[in-house]
């Protein structure tokens, strides 16, 4: 009889524990060691409030994994090697580019480090170096001009940086000077007014100005062209002109070292206050 009400207490014990991880949102940590079954872990695992690392060991499956990298890609960390497949390592940078550091060094292939830093730039710092070919960075900065902030110097060529600052104006900060061209930059200035900063001063031309200010103009500034720096560059109808027409225009009134002189200190201040320039 006494055994009887015991595997009776037990069911009402492993209901009552399904129904507060169901209802309640507990998780396996609410429940005593002695009640946790392979039956409740695999119900617990479904749950948004169950982790993988709340499950015991030995009631882990491939497919508990699986549902877990779903829900939470740095639950990579807590998958046996023999369990990490290529599949499900994809499944986890692809969520967090980051988790490539937790991906066994054989199976991070060029793809799978590009889905990676797609997601995150940061995940070039895992990715290995046999893999780093400048083909690789020219690819990988076409996807996230940030990227170049982890490329190793000697494969920051021209192109790589060209292409990084195309796809993000921020990139213009992790070019090397000797790139910092004015063609470079004036792919910043398109996206970005205040990253003419980031050049040098030979490089700063008529033609880095008037797309700086159309910039501004696009943005939803317009009265940016009668703020006190961009103002010495304002001219009548400028947006709607041609790059010579504009530079004549100016020059009716300024000479030529007057406009990039104070074209430059200004820039170059509103870069210190913003941080953009050391």
């Amino acid at each position: 009889m006494s055994d009887y009400l015991n595997s009776w207490d037990q069911k009402r014990l492993e209901e009552l524990c399904k129904k507060v991880i169901v209802r309640k949102g507990f998780t396996l940590e609410d429940i005593p060691k002695s009640s946790i079954t392979k039956e409740l872990c695999d119900l617990a695992i479904k749950q948004p409030s169950c982790m993988l690392h709340h499950i015991p060991e030995e009631f882990r499956t491939e497919d508990m994994y699986k549902v877990s990298i779903k829900r939470n890609a740095w639950d990579l960390i807590h998958v046996p090697r023999k369990f990490q497949s290529p599949k499900l390592c994809l499944k986890a940078v692809r969520k967090e580019g980051e988790t490539l550091r937790y991906v066994p060094k054989e199976l991070r292939t060029p793809e799978l480090c590009f889905e990676a830093i797609k997601k995150h730039e940061r995940a070039f710092e895992f990715i290995p170096k046999e893999v780093v070919t400048i083909e690789f960075c020219l690819r990988a900065v076409k996807k996230n001009g940030m990227v170049i902030e982890y490329i190793p110097t000697e494969m920051k060529t021209f192109d790589v940086c060209f292409e990084a600052v195309k796809n993000d104006h921020n990139a213009l900060l992790f070019v090397p000077k000797e790139h910092r061209t004015t063609e470079l930059c004036l792919e910043a200035v398109k996206q970005y007014a205040l990253a003419i900063a980031q050049t040098s001063e030979e490089n700063i031309t008529a033609e880095l100005c008037l797309e700086a200010s159309k910039t501004r103009m696009k943005m939803g500034y317009p009265d940016s062209i009668s703020h006190v720096g961009f103002s010495f560059f304002k001219v009548e109808g400028m947006e709607k002109m041609s790059l010579e027409q504009y530079e004549a225009e100016l020059l009716k009134n300024k000479t030529q070292d007057e406009l990039l002189t104070h074209q430059y200190a200004w820039f170059r201040e509103q870069g210190k206050k913003l941080s953009i320039i050391k």
